[in-house]
């Protein structure tokens, strides 16, 4: 089979079992997001319930209170419920489905128990708050001598009080034998008897509802429902949410091998069958690398020379006296002299013909050492090449010759030396190029300083940087100076 059939198929199965792998990541999510909202909704439910008690709560302690708000809650309880209930998700939790049905169940006993309240809790609020003060204003208002009758009068008072706060049902019993003491009194004034009924009544009134009272507020508080609550929470989370994720997430992992597995073979083929054609890609960018470079050094080289030739002519047009004018004639070549001579270099590296290292050298010793006015300083040239033919690029070729002769420059300079010595050096694909002179060297502690101001030393080491070689200094006052880069000569394509 072919290996562009290869890829074919296995790019197919890699789509296939991607798309799978991303359903069943959407299931999960769904599968996640239906748990979240499930969750979501306990915890509602939970707040929900306590709300009602707490509404409870402030229905029997306040004399004035709007049933609206339980009824309410209630309202959005079953809702919660009812919604909670259609989820999907929830058929595969049958645990906490069940328990969500027995806390209905217990919400709806409950509810039961709360109409009940709602029913007994008024006439039990208003006997409760009124006898207490119906007292006090009989003791403040009528002169009553009459000590047991007051006794008798504070103690049905503290009693329904205590039965209220207690819901103890067995107050109701002593509520009742006080009043029945209290008809015993017949009172001659009207005012008197007519309060003395007044409190019967109210202390019957709560003797008779309370038992409702106590049993329904009792019922409430102490319902199972929240109990049942706390145990579905605990279960949804702890049990039911990981069983449907566990099989969906093993599959996925399934899937998720099978891609990957799928990938590398993809990969493996098309590295077998991309290995050429990405050859010639880098081939291609280390020309265009070198490309930008070569045009950043007509920029900076050629560029820089036509601007300096450019002002000159604008001295020259402006200058009266002969004397200057011919010195800026004369400068004026120098500058057109080294720019043509820099744009000839640059031409040489392009040229296809000169791209071996041999033809390099040739360059460097015909060109360069051939023409340099080295003025008394003797110049010898010492060449040794495993492999003359090794091909270079032209970025490669033009920092070879720069870094000769701006080093040979920087000898003609400062070295005050009598001979330099230049080597070439090519073994196993490794170029080494050395200038060592006999000049008065310099202290390379003081060297640290020039190389950030002085501009050779700062330029040949930017060549350096460019092409991946490494610059050594050797030097030493009185000893002479020697330069060496070294540097692996890059393969062209």
């Amino acid at each position: 089979m072919k290996l562009s059939h290869r890829i074919t198929i296995a790019v197919i199965a890699a789509i296939i079992i991607g798309a799978l792998f991303l359903y069943t990541r959407k299931l999960t999510g769904d599968v996640l997001s239906s748990h979240t909202m499930i969750s979501e909704k306990i915890s509602r439910i939970d707040t929900l319930d306590r709300a009602l008690d707490d509404e409870i709560l402030r229905s029997g302690f306040l004399l004035y209170h709007n049933y609206d708000a339980i009824n309410d809650v209630l309202k959005d309880i079953y809702q919660q419920l009812a919604e909670i209930s259609g989820l999907a998700a929830l058929k595969d939790c049958p645990k906490t489905l069940a328990l969500l049905k027995e806390y209905e169940k217990e919400t709806t006993e409950k509810e039961k128990q709360i109409r009940v309240f709602q029913t007994v809790n008024s006439p039990i609020k208003n006997s409760a708050m009124y006898i207490p003060r119906l007292e006090l204003k009989f003791r403040e208002e009528v002169k009553f001598a009459d000590d047991n009758y007051l006794r008798q009068l504070a103690s049905i008072t503290s009693t329904i009080f205590l039965a209220r706060n207690s819901l103890d049902t067995g107050f109701v019993d002593e509520i009742k034998k006080q009043t029945e003491l209290l008809r015993c009194y017949k009172f001659k004034d009207k005012a008197k008897q007519d309060f003395n009924e007044a409190f019967i009544a109210h202390a019957n009134v709560f003797g008779e509802f309370f038992p409702a009272y106590s049993e329904s507020m009792s019922g409430i508080l102490n319902s199972g429902s929240k109990k049942t609550l706390q145990q579905t929470m605990k279960v949804f989370s702890e049990e039911e949410r990981g069983q449907g994720l566990r099989r969906l997430n093993m599959l996925s992992l399934v899937l998720l091998a099978a891609f990957w597995a799928s990938v590398a073979l993809i990969i493996v083929y098309v590295v077998q069958a991309d290995k050429q054609r990405r050859a010639r890609l880098e081939a291609d960018k280390r020309h265009f690398a070198e490309k930008e470079k070569m045009l950043k050094e007509l920029h900076d080289g050629l560029g820089g020379s036509l601007s300096n030739a450019a002002m000159l002519v604008d001295m020259v047009r402006r200058e009266t006296n002969p004397e200057k004018s011919a010195a800026q004639l004369n400068h004026l070549k120098n500058i057109t002299a080294d720019g043509l001579a820099e744009l000839r270099e640059i031409i040489w590296s392009l040229d296809g013909e000169e791209s071996t290292l041999g033809s390099t050298v040739a360059h460097v010793q015909e060109k360069v050492l051939g023409r340099m006015e080295m003025g008394e300083i003797d110049c010898k040239l010492e060449v040794s090449l495993d492999n003359e033919h090794t091909s270079v690029s032209p970025m490669v070729r033009l920092n070879i010759v720069r870094i000769i002769k701006e080093s040979l420059t920087n000898v003609m300079k400062h070295a005050a030396a009598s001979n330099v010595h230049v080597s070439v050096v090519e073994k196993r694909g490794r170029l080494t190029l050395g200038i060592r002179d006999n000049g008065k060297g310099f202290d390379p502690a003081a060297l640290r300083g020039e190389m950030k101001t002085g501009y050779g030393m700062r330029n040949m080491r930017k060549r350096c940087e460019e092409m991946g070689a490494e610059l050594a200094i050797d030097s030493a006052p009185s000893k002479g100076t020697e330069i060496k880069v070294s540097m692996e000569l890059p393969a062209t394509g």
